[in-house]
């Protein structure tokens, strides 16, 4: 399950593109109401056609939660459809790491199994993959439109603390300018 995970990643572009656009976008990340955060977003949308696209989105965040704060660094693979509106839908899957900084000396996670882990003070890093969908506006004209507003929700997991079973929920709002169109 992970090789096709990171296949879909690192999948670059194939062939007949009619455009690529580079955006840099910024963000509120919420991972629930005790946990505000910042997310920057680094893009590349190639498009398939003139309203979709597969967009790669390299995503860098840091939120904090009462208990611990969390830096995290994801890829993303999706899809992203375009409607004369200036409206558009997307969804994504990604992978990334995660840096948890717990605000506790010693903390011991006990498992079903009884089995005890014991994190460490400073960054305890492990895997974060990630699911988001997400509805956008292109603001202004919507063919030369650069700037876009958008929502996106987000599951996510910490594999180092807990497992598929138990995801953690989040809201990304923000705003993206496109760079480059080329």
């Amino acid at each position: 399950m992970y090789f096709v995970l990171f296949c879909i990643l690192v999948a670059g572009p194939g062939q007949g593109r009619a455009q690529k656009q580079i955006n840099l976008g910024a963000g509120y990340f919420g991972a629930g109401r005790s946990a505000p955060g910042l997310v920057l977003a680094l893009e590349l949308e190639p498009f398939q056609s003139e309203s979709f696209s597969s967009p790669t989105r390299l995503n860098l965040g840091y939120f904090k939660d009462p208990d611990y704060g969390v830096a995290f660094l994801d890829l993303h693979k999706g899809f992203r459809k375009y409607f004369r509106s200036g409206l558009y839908l997307e969804q994504s899957v990604g992978v990334g790491l995660m840096a948890t900084y717990y605000d506790v000396d010693n903390l011991y996670y006990f498992d079903r199994y009884r089995n005890s882990i014991r994190f460490k003070e400073g960054a305890n890093i492990s895997v974060m993959p990630s699911v988001e969908l997400g509805i956008g506006y292109l603001l202004g004209d919507t063919q030369t439109s650069q700037n876009r507003i958008w929502i996106r929700p987000r599951i996510y997991w910490n594999l180092g603390f807990r497992n598929l079973a138990f995801p953690y929920a989040a809201i990304q709002a923000g705003f993206s300018h496109t760079l480059n169109a080329r």
